[in-house]
């Protein structure tokens, strides 16, 4: 074999794997910087989602500040502060107050049981009263203009089975709720 040949096989051999490397090489790299590319951008798009949560975690801070500042604020306006038996004896004790300042009658005054583990609840009362209109009236003018701040969820109405000279007199059921702030358990 001359040297000619020699430089022809070896510029063959040279030329094969030239053409193997470019074929099978060259796609499989692609395919690794591909995969490369595609992982630096699934971290680029966790370090922004990161960034921006803790942009929001601020501003949630600060939301939750204003809030915080805002209940307490509404403190005066709520029942009480304490237990759902606390809750449920001061409502008791405020609708009881509002009815007697209306000349009404308290026939039945029923706290219910209340099962929230919430430290914002509410405590209901059921009370069924006796009066007159003006009584009645003037007992939902108390609801709706006093402190603490309470709802009343439900009521009727109906005539009393008084004797004809008391034919004015109403009985009315209400069913009255008003929001307390549970302690924390220590």
């Amino acid at each position: 074999m001359t040297a000619r040949d020699r430089r022809a096989v070896m510029v063959g051999v040279a030329l094969v794997a030239g053409i193997v490397i470019a074929f099978r090489g060259v796609p499989t790299g692609l395919q690794g910087y591909d995969a490369l590319r595609t992982h630096a951008m699934e971290r680029q798009a966790t370090l922004a989602r990161a960034r921006a949560t803790i942009a929001a975690r601020r501003a949630l801070d600060d939301s939750l500040a204003l809030l915080g500042a805002r209940v307490v604020g509404l403190a005066p306006k709520v029942v009480a502060v304490g237990s759902g038996a606390d809750g449920a004896a001061e409502l008791s004790r405020i609708v009881n107050s509002l009815a007697g300042r209306a000349n009404l009658h308290v026939v039945r005054l029923e706290p219910l049981p209340d099962s929230s583990d919430a430290r914002l609840a509410e405590t209901v009362v059921r009370l069924e009263v006796e009066g007159d209109v003006t009584g009645i009236t003037a007992f939902l003018g108390h609801l709706e203009h006093g402190d603490p701040v309470v709802t009343v969820r439900s009521w009727s109405i109906q005539s009393s089975e008084a004797p004809a000279a008391e034919a004015e007199r109403l009985r009315a059921e209400f069913t009255v709720v008003g929001s307390y702030v549970r302690k924390e358990r220590s």
